[in-house]
């Protein structure tokens, strides 16, 4: 399946904790301006459930960033798939914007994981993945 082969996944989490507390103390003081208002206004509310889908992808609970090939994919989503498709025969091709992973028993179907680059391009500590058949994604 898929190996990380280098990097470190505790250096990396580090740094998604340090940037999830930055958009936390962001969150934290835009309710705070807004704390006297019986109704949040549209903008700000959108302010606000983007500062909490940033802060969950910066969560090591819920991602964990892996770099296989040219694409940055979250790591933990791809590896509770391959759990639930051990049994399956199953394809991992990686294109420039996904990874798909192709499976075929009895039923046949795919998955897509997205490259989440745009998320990670300034961390430092990304760690690498190769496809197990040897080959560099």
């Amino acid at each position: 399946m898929i190996t990380v082969v280098s990097g470190d996944l505790e250096k990396a989490k580090a740094e998604m904790k340090q940037k999830a507390q930055g958009y936390k103390n962001a969150e934290k003081a835009l309710r705070k301006l807004h704390k006297k208002d019986k109704l949040i206004p549209a903008h700000v509310q959108t302010k606000l459930d983007n500062l909490v889908r940033l802060q969950k992808i910066y969560s090591a609970s819920w991602v964990v960033p892996v770099k296989v090939g040219g694409i940055i994919i979250n790591y933990k989503v791809l590896q509770a798939y391959l759990k639930k498709l051990k049994k399956f025969n199953l394809k991992i091709a990686v294109s420039d914007d996904r990874l798909t992973l192709t499976y075929k028993q009895d039923q046949k179907g795919y998955i897509e994981l997205y490259d989440m680059s745009k998320y990670f391009h300034d961390f430092k500590h990304i760690p690498s993945a190769v496809i197990d058949d040897g080959s560099k994604a």
